[in-house]
């Protein structure tokens, strides 16, 4: 019960802009990205179909500057305040990129795209960008295989988001 409040509360909250504005910056948020952003635009919103996975796409590839350019800083900025901080990524991180590096040059932009492309919790836009960030990935092509991720997992969440409205009807 106490879920349904908190995703009421977020509903709410969006509706008082336009649905385009709403659908935008929901799909900009962790937690949303498109598992929640994509049907709520079709659904609650009634934006068309069209509108729905621009706006979704659009607010979710806002993700990448933001991690590349803001997330890089405040990365440096923690690994030179915090000692444990830069144990763990000197030691756990940066290890298993050398470890791994012929690997990781060969699969990690597949990797990206999978982790992009899978609409699951704890997968998607902010969590493929965070790791292109920790592992030094800033390229065009990063960004190539975020956005072909982006539009599988939007065809996937609007496959099931058009299924699921034509079965409950």
């Amino acid at each position: 019960m106490a879920n349904h409040m908190k995703f009421q509360a977020l509903i709410d909250i969006f509706q008082i802009v336009p649905p385009e504005v709403g659908t935008f910056f929901l799909s900009m948020l962790p937690m949303t990205e498109t598992r929640v952003s994509l049907p709520l635009a079709m659904t609650v919103f009634h934006l068309s179909d069209l509108s729905s996975l621009f706006w979704v796409f659009v607010g979710n590839m806002m993700v990448v500057p933001i991690a590349f350019f803001w997330f890089s800083p405040l990365l440096s900025l923690a690994e030179k305040r915090w000692k444990k901080f830069h144990y763990f990524l000197d030691h756990h991180v940066r290890t298993l990129e050398t470890k791994h590096r012929m690997g990781y040059e060969k699969y990690g932009m597949l990797l990206l795209f999978l982790i992009t492309a899978i609409p699951l919790p704890a997968l998607g836009m902010w969590t493929s960008s965070l790791l292109a960030v920790v592992f030094k990935m800033k390229s065009r092509r990063t960004v190539l295989y975020l956005a072909l991720g982006q539009l599988v997992a939007m065809g996937i969440v609007f496959s099931l988001t058009k299924g699921g409205v034509a079965l409950l009807g």
